[in-house]
């Protein structure tokens, strides 16, 4: 839930259309396409705001680079989400607002020429972009409308593996009221990444884990166990694989 409440902050141009809470999005393939509309979506932005777009993918949209998106806008940032959520494309204005040269200093996973910042590089890139999008008391609402979705689509259980992108006491407390309600018509299972609990609390990262464990309820429940990463995402194609690799393009 986490993750599709930061998905529903931004701008979508999908390879699907989707029914949003309060929006339609239309399906867009090719790149001259894709360019048109977030031409369009700039277009209607608001002036200095930074526009992030999720839904791009080089498969149904062709390769975006920052030269490109520098066409689109030399001066307000704007940042393509890959539609796996583990790459960043960006332009010029969007690299200094996420800092990335300072990234690149000591991270393999910026690339400055091209705009692009993919795995911990994206990760270097949420820092500023979790704020941005999910700040300023916007989480819970943004959590409102994942309610919304998964209600509308019948499903009964979901489970958010590595919750809390950012800040796990705050993102703990957000969802307990929004989600935690007996009107809410789903369970959820929290599954812990380890390594962002020793990012954020230290030696303390047991025990805290331990802590937030305890604060289970019948909607919201914890699993004893952990994420862990050791590749890239296969939808992005990130993940890495010996021969014959992706087979199917």
């Amino acid at each position: 839930p986490g993750l599709i409440a930061l998905m529903l902050a931004c701008e979508w141009i999908t390879p699907e259309a989707w029914d949003l809470p309060g929006r339609t999005v239309p399906a867009t393939h090719g790149a001259e396409a894709f360019l048109a509309r977030l031409i369009e979506l700039e277009a209607a932005h608001p002036a200095g705001d930074p526009m992030v777009v999720f839904g791009w993918h080089a498969q149904f949209h062709g390769e975006l680079h920052r030269e490109d998106l520098d066409a689109v806008s030399a001066d307000r940032p704007i940042v393509l989400w890959q539609r796996s959520f583990h790459e960043l494309r960006c332009n010029g204005p969007a690299l200094g607002w996420l800092a990335a040269d300072e990234g690149a200093a000591w991270d393999p996973h910026v690339d400055l020429e091209k705009g692009r910042l993919w795995e911990s590089g994206m990760v270097w890139g949420l820092r500023t972009l979790y704020p941005h999008l999910a700040g300023d008391g916007r989480l819970g609402a943004l959590l409102g409308e994942v309610v919304e979705m998964v209600h509308r689509g019948g499903v009964t259980t979901i489970a958010d593996a590595g919750w809390a992108m950012a800040g796990h006491d705050e993102y703990l407390e957000t969802l307990l009221e929004v989600h935690g309600g007996d009107s809410v018509p789903f369970r959820q299972y929290l599954i812990p990444a380890p390594g962002r609990y020793r990012g954020e609390y230290g030696a303390r990262a047991a025990d805290k884990m331990a802590e937030h464990a305890g604060r289970a309820t019948d909607r919201i429940r914890f699993l004893d166990a952990g994420k862990y990463f050791a590749d890239g995402a296969f939808i992005a194609q990130l993940m890495q694989l010996g021969p014959p690799g992706y087979i199917d393009g």
